[in-house]
């Protein structure tokens, strides 16, 4: 409580929600030696280009890119910053059910913690079931929940001296993305990257502004806060993040920050579990979909099955009442259940689908904040985008069979001088203009269909 009335007198608060950082599995280092606060260095400017961090004052280790330091080598678990006072996360002590697949396709289920993830056998990754809208669920989706923790607060793969997760160099991102997630998930470049990749960066900034309220004391002044800088994260860098939030302009979005999150007057019960795995396991246990509506009530709920206030229940009530009128609102609409009793979509996010699906993706579009247009199809979403890229791998791989049959039905013909039965089904199923004919019971194209794939594979410099 003293604590939260400090923050309250200054001013200052996180950006984006509270949350803990997690408890690391790497053991802890020694702060770096403290230099006299004569030497240290004029206010540097917060890093807003997606450039290099400056190099550190002597007597730091130096900042290096994620993947590129021996902290993170394949044989431990990756060097996080320790030495940050947090609190212990759930999730890191929590044994998650999931499949590990290895190299040869073999498939095994195993209860893992977060930290022995790190130390699975090179080529095992933990296999991610995800829903419609590309979110996790699942025990997977809770380990890798706490796993992405840690990553967001390793502030040496991604330093505190950046005004915005944007600004962060994209190599940091890719980095870590292909050697530490990649290698432990079975997961792609699809919309799986994005969604993983934006989720680090919303906990790191959360995690940067709880380490600011941890470690920044308003009575002691610039200087002597510089010194007490975070251990592995260096006096510069460090420098940098203060100045940056002692800016006027973030000090007015610490303020209106503030002032929305009086406005939230009904908190939910969901805790660290997302609602994505929350949907998911009611799901499972009622074996049939879930509309945001009915979600929206089992999560605002006690446990001993009361509302957390009057106004959720009073909400709850008008959305049980339009669900009992008819077939509840299964799918995610503007004329659902929950639309019609909350309203209007905010922009950036939709209600009662948790982090990660916008508007834009599920809606089809943005103009329904206006109310001046109806939804329309999108082809330039992240998901249509990664389907299409999925269907020109198919077109392409089928083209590749295609000729790779002929050219078998070509050898088969003219060289062997017949068709195995055991081949023969399977070139049937050419391509009309593959050849012009079906193989014949005896293991032979008709005359047709061996002439013109004989055409097909003729030097160019013999056709007349």
């Amino acid at each position: 409580m003293i604590r939260k009335k400090r923050l309250r007198k200054t001013g200052i608060t996180d950006f984006g929600g509270d949350a803990s950082l997690p408890t690391h599995a790497s053991a802890s280092l020694s702060a770096p030696p403290q230099p006299p606060a004569s030497s240290l260095a004029p206010p540097q400017p917060i890093a807003s280009s997606p450039t290099p961090p400056q190099p550190p004052l002597s007597g730091h280790a130096p900042s290096q890119p994620p993947g590129s330091r021996q902290t993170l080598s394949e044989s431990s678990t990756p060097h996080l910053s320790q030495d940050i006072p947090s609190t212990a996360s759930s999730t890191s002590r929590h044994y998650w059910t999931v499949n590990v697949i290895d190299e040869e396709g073999l498939i095994k289920q195993e209860k893992l913690r977060v930290k022995d993830v790190w130390l699975l056998a090179r080529g095992r990754r933990v296999m991610l079931e995800f829903n419609e809208s590309f979110q996790p669920i699942g025990d997977p989706a809770g380990l890798l929940g706490g796993i992405l923790g840690e990553l967001a607060s390793d502030f040496v793969a991604f330093p505190v001296n950046y005004e915005s997760w944007h600004k962060v160099p994209k190599t940091y991102k890719e980095e870590i993305y292909k050697n530490r997630i990649m290698e432990k998930f079975n997961v792609d470049e699809g919309p799986a990257k994005i969604f993983i990749l934006k989720n680090i960066g919303k906990k790191w900034k959360d995690n940067r502004c709880k380490l600011y309220h941890e470690w920044y004391d308003p009575n002691i002044g610039r200087e002597a806060n510089i010194t007490k800088h975070p251990p592995r994260i260096s006096q510069d860098q460090w420098a940098s993040f203060i100045d940056y939030r002692a800016r006027d302009k973030t000090k007015e979005i610490c303020q209106k920050n503030a002032e929305n999150r009086f406005k939230l007057t009904i908190p939910h019960t969901g805790g660290s579990k997302s609602l994505a795995r929350k949907k998911y396991e009611m799901e499972i246990e009622s074996g049939q979909p879930v509309s945001r509506g009915l979600l929206y009530i089992a999560t605002h709920k006690k446990k001993d099955g009361s509302f957390v206030n009057e106004g959720a229940r009073t909400i709850s009530e008008k959305i049980s009442e339009i669900e009992s009128q008819g077939t509840p609102s299964q799918s995610v609409s503007l004329n659902d259940s929950l639309a019609r009793v909350l309203g209007k979509e905010h922009s950036g996010q939709v209600r009662g689908l948790g982090f990660g699906p916008s508007p834009n993706q599920v809606f089809g579009t943005t103009a329904q904040f206006s109310g001046t247009s109806s939804p329309s199809n999108n082809t330039s979403t992240p998901v249509v985008q990664y389907v299409k890229k999925l269907e020109e791998k198919l077109e392409t791989s089928q083209q590749e069979v295609r000729s790779l049959k002929s050219a078998m039905a070509y050898i088969f013909t003219n060289i062997v001088g017949n068709i195995p039965p055991e081949f023969a089904a399977m070139l049937n199923t050419m391509a009309p203009d593959a050849h012009s004919g079906p193989v014949s019971p005896a293991g032979r194209l008709s005359s047709n269909a061996s002439h013109d794939i004989h055409q097909t594979h003729q030097d160019p410099n013999q056709q007349s």
